[in-house]
């Protein structure tokens, strides 16, 4: 059986770079420490990973779990992606959507309308999401293996019923 360790120029050269971004955040967390207060955000950073641990991932896991039973093969990727990249997008915009780190004397803290774009790139997400299903149920018709190609005697795989249907 083959080994899927790491290795390779491209894997090591991304393991550097993500450890010298987050050398970098840290560094600046405690340079700045007037402005980050740095407890706050140790406090923040760990119960953030609390509630994705507890409640983000699993939800997701269910949410992939559930939707891998019902959506066809061909389009999966793109709609699993789609909700994949919306939910980042609304977790990452939610503070700001609700109005979190405004200043009532200072409306340029939050100079936007932050509720009418998250509503913009969520529309951008979907159209791309339905553009990368469309593209996805064009593509080549997937096959099962035959058997010896797998090194069996019989057929293995089922068709999906969308693959029977078509003609």
């Amino acid at each position: 059986m083959k080994s899927h360790s790491p290795s390779g120029k491209i894997f090591w050269f991304c393991f550097a770079a993500g450890w010298a971004v987050l050398l970098f955040g840290v560094w600046g967390t405690f340079e700045n420490a007037f402005y980050t207060h740095p407890p706050n955000f140790a406090l923040w950073f760990a119960g953030s990973a609390l509630v994705h641990d507890a409640l983000v991932a699993p939800a997701v896991f269910l949410l992939a779990w559930a939707l891998v039973r019902t959506i066809p093969n061909r389009i999966r990727p793109a709609v699993l992606a789609g909700l994949t990249v919306a939910a980042l997008v609304v977790a990452v915009s939610l503070p700001l959507v609700l109005g979190r780190g405004g200043a009532p004397g200072n409306p340029s803290a939050l100079p936007r309308n932050y509720p009418l774009g998250i509503a913009l790139i969520l529309a951008l997400i979907t159209a791309a999401t339905v553009a990368g299903m469309f593209v996805g149920s064009r593509g080549r018709k997937q096959r099962a293996p035959s058997g010896s190609e797998c090194g069996h005697d019989h057929q293995v795989g089922v068709p999906e019923a969308d693959e029977l249907t078509e003609t």
